[in-house]
């Protein structure tokens, strides 16, 4: 090796760690001015090194690329009331500013109807995306959502249009000849994520339970009737936090 290599990259070592300690200084500066609910304008104007610094110091586990992107789009884009759910915490849009929270989301109604496409799910910081097999159809990456699964579905099975929304009381799935309780699959989820999973639903009522029994490797159940001799003509990708 070249006998000033050592030399050279303990200078580039000292170079970056000072480079590291002005940047962080720099974060440090901005929440001793701003506080730990930062306004969402003035995170949004920070430089992307600094904002993620600032993100690091405020999360409860350190945040994924993919994280520290959508943060950047929520601090940018969020509309009043927004919600960002995260590992271990949830991020909210409260009167123009940051608000992070770390106790257990409460179970909230939420009825959004589906479409091609992507159609949000912020109750549950989620997304549904219903694509048309064998056209371009584009993904979240894979690590920014905790709860993934996609289902096949025929347009000629499915009654009326679709709708995605959480568990009520009393619903029943029609499966294999018998109606079965929503509330008894998915028995591998915490309880409290079952209360707000994504359900599919048409005119006929529950056509699918996206997170079923562990021997459904996880996988969706389907009402009688949505699989026969109809080819399937469209994939629905569901991701949740």
């Amino acid at each position: 090796l070249y006998g000033g290599s050592a030399k050279n990259a303990a200078r580039c070592a000292a170079l970056l760690s000072s480079d590291e300690a002005y940047l962080q200084s720099l974060a440090d500066e901005f929440l001793k001015n701003e506080g730990t609910e930062p306004s969402l304008s003035a995170l949004a104007a920070l430089a992307p090194p600094i904002f993620a610094r600032v993100m690091r110091r405020l999360l409860p586990v350190l945040p994924a690329q993919s994280h520290v992107d959508a943060l950047a789009d929520f601090c940018r884009d969020a509309a009043p009331s927004a919600t960002l759910c995260l590992p271990q915490c949830r991020v909210m849009a409260q009167k123009g500013r940051f608000v992070l929270s770390t106790e257990p989301r409460s179970p909230k109604d939420y009825e959004v109807p589906l479409q091609l496409g992507e159609t949000k799910l912020p109750e549950i910081g989620g997304l549904a995306i219903l694509c048309e097999n064998g056209k371009p159809c584009t993904l979240p990456p894979t690590n920014l959502h905790k709860y993934t699964t996609c289902i096949s579905l025929s347009t000629l099975t499915i009654k009326g249009g679709l709708t995605i929304r959480n568990r009520r009381t009393g619903d029943r799935i029609l499966h294999e000849g018998m109606h079965k309780a929503v509330r008894r699959l998915a028995t591998e989820l915490p309880s409290a994520v079952r209360a707000y999973m994504p359900l599919v639903t048409d005119g006929d009522g529950i056509l699918a339970v996206p997170f079923a029994e562990p021997h459904h490797k996880g996988g969706p159940l389907l009402r009688d009737g949505a699989f026969g001799r109809e080819p399937c003509d469209l994939t629905l990708y569901l991701y949740f936090n």
